[in-house]
């Protein structure tokens, strides 16, 4: 996919919680639109719930 960027949610994971870290806020926008995608939408869920 053209423009597409690649970011792995496990990078998210702080103990047993999912967190928005620093490397998420300074590689997108608040106001970016932003579409998760994966094969089966299992690993893009986590994403989609911190956009």
């Amino acid at each position: 996919m053209p423009t597409a960027k690649n970011f792995d949610w496990e990078q998210l994971k702080v103990d047993s919680n999912l967190s928005a870290n620093e490397e998420l806020l300074n590689r997108f926008k608040t106001d970016d639109s932003i579409v998760v995608y994966c094969g089966s939408g299992v690993t893009a869920s986590p994403l989609y719930a911190l956009c």
